[in-house]
């Protein structure tokens, strides 16, 4: 083989190769079929139909089709019942802030274009009247008003009375068949849109999601594993305030699975924050700094502080599943220095919650000795 022959066959195989790695980003290994004629394509993606390439969907555009379905679905969510289309001035903030929507009146078009909303009928529409302006139009034709809403509806449809709404009727869309199935098969967007308490935006759902990436996960458990990365970080950088809400949203968490026993753990661990001064962790270290006295710390511990009813009310409702021990277990774990509350007050407050069930507390009596604790 001569020189040329043996450059040219090297420069072949250096071809193939940076094919194969171009090619290596193409998420989906099915045969490829042209969007806009559906022929088969060649091994080069190209449609001799059409005599044109195909965009490819390569991997760093998985982010935006999620995003994409992420807003079809809020979208269908607030069209679960007939409702008219919206303006651009009209539209929820949240269209723009997490959906990614700047324009609402292509986005509601491009839905409507792809049957994924449809027009809403008369049956549908009258669902939108109140019970009372149901009766209202029943008496105004000398019509009985008895019955619940279903029979109130019925009767004014049997009679063909006139209904005011009707006269819009073309301006009111609801999801069709085919966006209830896509809805439906979506859900989990809807649960990250409702539980806005998580703080979880939809690229941080993305991203966990695709990292685990376990079909017998559900909404709650990947929320579970942002919600543990978070805690790593706050107990880092010391983000104590932080660290005590997202133990609150475990908690919850929890109780929406039924997870009682692990619940009560971190509702323990919330109350022995409060109790132990973590909101006061900053006015501490100006403290520290000397940029505020001592006593005025103190002053106001004893003034401000007010343990949260609401976990204390969670506590006593999974107290079969309280374990005594985890409280100095807890306790000595906090990883700030300075603690209002010594270890004995709290399990005696604690003793107390579960013996006598008391929810309202006053603080300023449970600190009283305790405050002569010294900061250091």
């Amino acid at each position: 083989m001569t020189k040329l022959a043996n450059f040219i066959e090297k420069g072949k195989s250096f071809l193939e190769k940076i094919n194969s790695l171009n090619t290596s980003n193409i998420t989906n290994s099915k045969p490829k079929y042209c969007e806009n004629c559906g022929q088969l394509l060649n091994k080069n993606l190209f449609c001799s139909n059409c005599n044109k390439p195909v965009k490819l969907e390569i991997k760093s555009n998985n982010y935006k089709q999620f995003m994409k379905e992420y807003a079809t679905t809020i979208v269908l969510w607030i069209y679960n019942k007939p409702k008219k289309l919206y303006k651009n001035n009209e539209a929820p903030l949240y269209f723009q802030s997490e959906c990614g929507i700047f324009n609402i009146n292509i986005f509601l078009k491009e839905l409507i274009a792809n049957d994924y909303l449809r027009n809403a009928n008369k049956e549908e529409i009258i669902e939108l009247l109140k019970v009372n302006e149901l009766k209202n139009l029943l008496k105004n034709n000398n019509l009985p008003t008895t019955g619940n809403k279903s029979n109130l509806i019925a009767r004014i449809l049997h009679n063909n009375i006139p209904v005011p709404i009707y006269k819009e009727i073309d301006n009111y869309y609801v999801k069709s068949n085919k966006g209830n199935n896509f809805y439906n098969s979506h859900l989990e967007y809807v649960e990250l849109h409702r539980h806005q308490q998580y703080q979880i935006t939809p690229k941080e759902y993305y991203e966990i999601k695709t990292k685990i990436n376990n079909p017998n996960y559900k909404f709650n458990d990947y929320v579970w594993n942002i919600l543990q990365k978070r805690n790593l970080e706050y107990e880092a950088k010391k983000y104590y305030s932080q660290l005590y809400f997202n133990y609150l949203n475990m908690a919850q968490l929890c109780d929406e699975d039924n997870k009682f026993d692990i619940s009560i753990n971190l509702y323990l661990k919330c109350l022995i924050y409060e109790l132990s001064g973590i909101f006061l962790q900053e006015d501490i270290k100006w403290c520290k700094q000397k940029i505020v006295s001592k006593s005025k710390v103190i002053e106001y511990a004893s003034q401000t502080n007010k343990i949260n009813q609401n976990i204390i009310k969670r506590f006593l409702n999974g107290k079969d599943y309280f374990d005594k021990d985890e409280v100095c277990i807890i306790y000595n774990s906090i990883p700030f220095n300075w603690k209002l509350c010594s270890l004995k007050t709290i399990e005696d407050l604690i003793i107390d919650f579960l013996e006598n069930s008391m929810i309202d507390v006053n603080f300023n009596d449970i600190i009283t000795n305790d405050l002569k604790i010294k900061i250091v």
